[in-house]
């Protein structure tokens, strides 16, 4: 394991300790209360379990067997995927290794403009056996394939085959190059590229073989962060100019710019949803983003998450970043400006820690493909616990 997921893993591991005091707390306090609602939601937290049932569910249990690494080590490769408008999409793809072959293999790194970023996978192990639904995150603007390398490796640790293209035309490189695109052109070729990402999970593209015959592309989920999240809504829904691609089973937006897309493009939506926002979010906030989704999407389950304050860039990798550009001096001013100027929505002391929001967000999106891909219900308390102020949640809402 390398030296940056050891540590990363073990301050998640600390503050997990202390927010699972506080949900065993919570759930103590009242033992009546939570036979109660047992009886009303069943097993399954979702309203429509068993009559008459007392079980009561562990949270903490719960929160620790999604937050912490899954059962398998991640391994990494890049591809190129050929987009909309015959663009070179560089896509980095992670997937479950079994741990003893990773043990031999050489820790991989991403390699942002002007830095080698460290990882926790490591670098073109054969994939695991097995039968691995796929997960495709898309960036936000201006972002990078590995961007929210916490969540791509996380999922992948937990069983998914996680593909991320660079949005060509749209990346951090195009933008510090003069080359990116008009925000109108993208727009309407992010959900083409998510087409695009599928079809070679489908059939393959040169290097990805291993990786294909693993992969269960009848069941698919597309998640991604700010520009991210409106191109998963619009894979998913489609607008009057977009196809929606029947493929998608569920999405996740993180902090997504929605705010762009129709009524009836986000009423189209029908597949189960999990939004995750931060309530200090000043690029797309809550109220503006959020909310409308939530109402309109008619997908279930339904899950709208607020992390209590989350900023924008708290759902990408941005605080690492800083902290490796600040011991790198010789970096291109402007290279340095950009990511103090991400930081300010990731990093900054009015903020939720970083690491923190992340914890939480790993949390909320396994829990949910677990659910909405693999069919296991068992986390979905996670998504839907009781009320609990003291949780770091503005707003958890669950409509099955």
């Amino acid at each position: 394991m390398s030296e940056h997921r050891f540590l990363r893993s073990a301050v998640a591991a600390l503050v997990a300790l202390l927010a699972f005091g506080l949900l065993a707390t919570a759930c103590s306090a009242s033992d009546t209360d939570s036979a109660s609602d047992s009886d009303e939601t069943g097993e399954d937290g979702t309203g429509n379990g068993s009559e008459g049932s007392t079980e009561e569910v562990d949270l903490a249990a719960l929160a620790a067997a999604v937050e912490e690494p899954g059962p398998w080590a991640v391994g990494t490769k890049t591809v190129e995927v050929t987009g909309a408008r015959g663009r070179t999409l560089p896509t980095q793809v992670w997937y479950p290794v079994d741990t003893e072959v990773a043990a031999d293999a050489e820790p991989a790194v991403y390699e942002f403009p002007g830095i080698e970023v460290p990882s926790g996978a490591v670098a073109g192990a054969p994939p695991a056996d097995g039968e691995f639904p796929l997960v495709i995150y898309s960036h936000g603007n201006n972002g990078l394939r590995y961007v929210s390398s916490f969540m791509t490796e996380h999922l992948a640790s937990h069983g998914f085959v996680v593909m991320a293209p660079d949005h060509t035309g749209n990346t951090a490189i195009d933008n510090f190059l003069g080359t990116g695109d008009e925000t109108e052109q993208s727009a309407a070729d992010r959900p083409a590229d998510v087409a695009a990402v599928i079809d070679a999970a489908e059939a393959g593209v040169p290097g990805l073989e291993d990786v294909v015959a693993v992969t269960d592309t009848d069941r698919v989920a597309v998640t991604g962060h700010s520009f991210g999240g409106y191109t998963a809504l619009v894979a998913a829904g489609g607008t009057d100019d977009i196809e929606s691609d029947e493929r998608v089973d569920a999405i996740i937006g993180l902090a997504p710019a929605s705010s762009g897309i129709p009524d009836d493009s986000l009423e189209a939506v029908d597949v189960p949803t999990l939004l995750v926002s931060g309530t200090l979010d000043e690029t797309t906030p809550v109220e503006e983003d959020t909310i409308r989704p939530a109402e309109l999407v008619q997908g279930r389950p339904l899950v709208r998450a607020d992390i209590e304050k989350a900023g924008h860039q708290s759902f990408a990798d941005v605080c690492v970043y800083l902290g490796l550009v600040d011991s790198l001096p010789d970096l291109p001013a402007e290279l340095v400006e950009a990511v103090q100027e991400y930081a300010e929505e990731g990093c900054a002391e009015e903020l939720i820690d970083y690491e923190e929001a992340q914890r939480l967000t790993n949390r909320l999106a396994t829990a949910f493909l677990l659910d909405s891909l693999y069919g296991d219900a068992d986390y979905v308390p996670l998504l839907a616990p009781p009320a609990d102020e003291d949780q770091p949640l503005a707003v958890l809402d669950f409509a099955a």
